[in-house]
């Protein structure tokens, strides 16, 4: 905003009223914080001594003009921090936004980040014209991990699950938890081949390494409670408990995981393709599970065992 204060002056003789009322709103638009140098009932006086013709026009125009100076200062600064305001409430809606896309147990984008990026990401795959891999994966038996060492324990599943998933997957590649142990990815470039390799190697991490890593996780929590819990009685240490009842069950405790792929390209529906994903993890749970079924694609299984070894 451009202050003309002497150009507001000397049409006073013209439109004094005007005059009164710019002035009056300028100073309303300033932050209301009383200048320690300026008086702006001063200004108003001499505004009111311009209207009667007063000699001490210059003394007048002089002081506008250093009140001009201090209003547009004051008037900048508060632009300033309102465009911090306005910064700091952008960023925490764009903060906001994205926590609404993350899944917090395991920090994956969720299931409404999903519906959003596999349109945007089959858009990209027709512009590149390249294939996308659409993965589905689903643990086996997840149920029976919740009931015999209880919720927490699925939840540390499902964190260590999601590390697997970061460690063994690509950049480009997007993950999803879109259910209770239900998780989608997303692999650009991947034909079936190529999807069906990489998913046989998350498939033989999540077999091997998923049930140790839950334990060391368990026992990394028992170490940490004793430290801070010294003064509790045994019964009352809730990880010495869980580690108690794992050991106890641990023949038992192997988490395997399902997984059905299908490939998107030009032509194709995405939502055709993620449906196709489905049927193909359908397939694997009804065929044994722990396995990798692939719509167009039966791999050799000695291939597999040697580029599993690899």
């Amino acid at each position: 905003m451009e202050y003309d204060i002497e150009g507001m002056v000397k049409d006073v003789y013209q439109k004094p009223e005007m005059v009164k009322i710019k002035l009056d709103e300028y100073l309303d638009k300033a932050i209301q914080v009383p200048s320690p140098k300026l008086n702006y009932q001063r200004i108003l006086g001499l505004v009111n001594k311009i209207d009667r013709g007063d000699p001490d026009y210059a003394t007048a125009l002089e002081y506008l003009n250093l009140a001009s100076v201090d209003l547009i200062a004051k008037l900048e600064r508060t632009n300033e921090l309102i465009e911090i305001e306005n910064g700091t409430l952008t960023g925490i809606v764009q903060d906001l936004e994205q926590r609404l896309q993350i899944d917090l147990p395991t920090g994956l984008k969720n299931k409404e980040k999903f519906k959003d990026d596999k349109e945007t990401k089959s858009s990209l795959a027709i512009r590149g014209d390249y294939p996308l891999a659409a993965i589905t994966l689903d643990l086996d038996y997840f149920s029976n991990v919740n009931n015999t060492y209880g919720h927490l324990v699925g939840d540390i599943a499902l964190k260590q699950l999601a590390d697997i998933l970061r460690e063994t997957s690509r950049k480009t590649d997007e993950i999803y938890r879109t259910g209770g142990e239900e998780f989608y990815i997303l692999a650009p470039s991947d034909d079936e081949k190529g999807a069906f390799y990489f998913a046989e190697k998350i498939r033989e991490a999540i077999q091997d390494e998923l049930a140790k890593r839950i334990y060391e996780t368990l026992k990394q929590k028992q170490n940490e409670e004793k430290i801070t819990m010294n003064n509790v009685k045994p019964e009352e240490v809730t990880w010495e408990n869980y580690i108690i009842n794992y050991e106890k069950n641990k023949e038992n405790m192997k988490i395997t995981a399902s997984m059905g792929i299908a490939v998107f390209r030009r032509g194709d529906f995405i939502n055709t393709v993620i449906e196709t994903a489905d049927k193909e993890l359908y397939k694997a749970k009804k065929s044994g599970r722990n396995r990798v079924m692939t719509k167009g694609f039966e791999p050799d299984l000695h291939v597999i065992k040697l580029h599993n070894k690899g």
